[in-house]
């Protein structure tokens, strides 16, 4: 069975620390493609876009931590 990547997290047990755990994330998770044909093309352009989807998107292929700077 593989690892539902929404529900990750319901299978860590109880017993073990954050501190000692490895937590999903998305870098500069703000940057991504929005539709906008401007932004887009000003965000591609300093090379800004890092990531393929959106805040759901990413928190449905299981990042649970946001890098949100600009």
């Amino acid at each position: 069975m593989g690892l539902d990547p929404e529900n990750w997290m319901s299978y860590l047990q109880g017993d073990v620390r954050v501190i000692d755990s490895y937590i999903p994330g998305s870098h500069d998770a703000s940057a991504y493609l929005i539709g906008n044909r401007d932004a887009d093309l000003r965000n591609e352009s300093v090379g800004a876009i890092t990531q393929c989807g959106s805040y759901t998107a990413q928190l449905n292929a299981g990042s649970r931590y946001f890098d949100m700077r600009w």
